[in-house]
């Protein structure tokens, strides 16, 4: 897939911001404020996906953390999904 980062670290938490996911046949395309952010092709995944909305960090990631810097919890005002 393709990226392109639209907010620096830390600048997620200091506004509202609207994020999407467009998911397709043939891939899935995330926004942040309109704007695409990353794609990837549904051929690159070989197990089913779902969405979770959360705010989680993974085992692996932990030892690269530092904890002074990470953004306060997230608030999820609304969600909307449609088919």
């Amino acid at each position: 897939g393709t990226g392109k980062q639209f907010l620096k670290a830390g600048e997620a938490s200091k506004k509202f911001n609207t994020y999407g996911i467009l998911w397709t046949e043939k891939s899935y395309i995330w926004y942040v404020n309109g704007k695409q952010s990353f794609r990837a092709d549904k051929s690159e995944f070989k197990k089913p996906m779902s969405l979770r909305l959360s705010h989680s960090v993974g085992e692996w990631e932990r030892p690269n953390l530092n904890l002074k810097q990470l953004p306060d919890d997230i608030d999820i005002d609304w969600v909307k999904a449609w088919k």
